[in-house]
C-alpha cells in the first residue's frame, strides 16, 4: 500500500496560504462579482425596443396594451411624441 509523508513544516505551511473569500451580503450569502458582459453579446441600439407611451388629455400615460384595456371612445384624442395628437381609433389601427 502506498504511504504519504508530509514534511515537518506542512501544517504551518498550509496555514499561511490565504484563501480568497467573497464578502457576505446582509442575507448571509456570499456575493458573486460577475465579469462585464462581452460587447458582442450586448444589444445593438437599434435592437433595443422601447415601448411607445400614449398620453390622454389629462396627461396620464399608458402603454398601448393598457390603453386598449381602458374604455375609451374611438374619437378620444391620444398623444405620442412620434405622431402627435391622433384619435384613439387611428392610434389602435397602427
Amino acid at each position: 500500500l502506498p504511504k504519504a509523508r508530509f514534511s515537518a513544516n506542512f501544517e504551518k505551511d498550509i496555514q499561511k496560504v490565504e484563501i480568497p473569500v467573497a464578502p457576505a451580503s446582509s442575507s448571509g450569502k456570499a456575493v458573486i462579482k460577475l465579469p462585464p458582459i462581452p460587447a458582442d453579446l450586448m444589444p445593438v441600439e437599434s435592437e433595443v425596443k422601447t415601448e411607445k407611451i400614449y398620453y390622454l388629455e389629462d396627461q396620464t400615460s399608458f402603454s398601448l396594451a393598457q390603453l386598449k384595456k381602458k374604455c375609451i371612445k374611438p374619437e378620444t384624442p391620444v398623444y405620442t411624441e412620434e405622431d402627435g395628437w391622433k384619435t384613439y381609433a387611428d392610434t389602435v389601427k397602427k
